[in-house]
């Protein structure tokens, strides 16, 4: 079996698709993938967010062929973006964050509450 190496790893699924059309037209044989949360899966139904990435795995042999290809498109060409890739629109993370201080403000109330419960049976 070829040994796969990781040349692009992207939030921004536009640049995911202009990579993969480029090595497509330039016959270089590629595998795609996702990447959410750190669990990699083949993908089935790309949706942008915080932690969500795709990655474009080429067989060893072809890697420098694959790279100066992509290189040459209008992408951020790297292998280890951040966690908020996806977006570089400030609004976004914000919506994100604040979503995520709601949702874990209500965790710990629930938390909290079942306790009290749980305290009070005792």
């Amino acid at each position: 079996m070829t040994e796969q190496i990781m040349i692009l790893q992207t939030g921004r699924l536009h640049e995911f698709e202009l990579a993969c059309n480029a090595l497509t037209e330039s016959g270089i044989p590629f595998f795609k993938q996702q990447e959410v949360s750190g669990v990699k899966t083949a993908i089935y139904a790309p949706a942008a967010g915080p932690g969500t990435f795709w990655n474009i795995l080429v067989p060893a042999s072809v890697k420098p062929e694959a790279e100066n290809v992509l290189k040459e498109l209008p992408i951020d060409f790297t292998t280890e973006p951040d966690f908020w890739h996806y977006s570089g629109k400030p609004y976004a993370k914000r919506i994100w964050k604040i979503t995520a201080v709601i949702f874990l403000f209500s965790l710990l109330c629930s938390s909290i509450m079942y306790i009290m419960k749980f305290m009070k049976q005792g």
